[in-house]
């Protein structure tokens, strides 16, 4: 099974406290264009979240961030953040 051509991932309301430091680098999602990360534990993003070239969207209220990582700015199609 193969998530290559995967676009959305919602994970809203999941008691995450972190995502892998390579969660970005993942093959299977290069393709991603819709993360929600909304109403979890997250205390900071991981920087290979800025390898997520195809991202658009990107939900993340309601976590325990501070700051965001400065390779948030690589997603050059990122339209929505919030």
């Amino acid at each position: 099974w193969s998530l290559e051509r995967l676009k959305e991932l919602i994970v809203c309301n999941n008691n995450i406290s972190a995502l892998p430091e390579d969660f970005g680098e993942k093959t299977a999602l290069s393709h991603l264009e819709t993360l929600d990360l909304s109403h979890n534990l997250l205390l900071k993003l991981p920087a290979s979240i800025g390898k997520l070239v195809n991202l658009s969207v990107l939900r993340c209220t309601h976590n325990e961030l501070h700051h965001l990582p400065d390779e948030l700015c690589n997603c050059s199609s990122l339209q929505t953040l919030s």
